[in-house]
């Protein structure tokens, strides 16, 4: 029986493959994260963006956002607006649901 494999195990893998492409390449990236906290002074802190994609990378001068989903994941509204945005001012957004994809990706 095939192995379900998580949102969090996808990323888990890109993130591990953009570590190791990063050896040979001129690339940054980071796992970005939407959300928000308290702080110890109990000011509410919102960070990110809505639609903000998992991965966030650099390579070649061009600005990648990385949505990562299972097989069956679909993008929210959010995701898609950021999408829409992010294309139009000039980056490359692309869904992702293995590490064969990112690799594709970044040949």
């Amino acid at each position: 029986m095939a192995v379900k494999r998580t949102e969090a195990m996808i990323q888990r893998a890109c993130l591990d493959w953009l570590k190791m492409f990063k050896k040979n390449h001129n690339i940054i990236y980071f796992r970005a994260g939407v959300g928000s906290f308290k702080t110890a002074q109990g000011r509410y802190v919102r960070t990110g963006t809505p639609g903000l994609a998992d991965i966030c990378a650099v390579y070649d001068g061009v600005f990648y956002g990385i949505e990562i989903k299972t097989a069956t994941g679909r993008m929210s509204q959010a995701q898609k607006k950021f999408k829409q945005e992010l294309k139009a001012a000039g980056g490359q957004y692309h869904l992702v649901r293995s590490v064969s994809d990112i690799k594709e990706i970044f040949k």
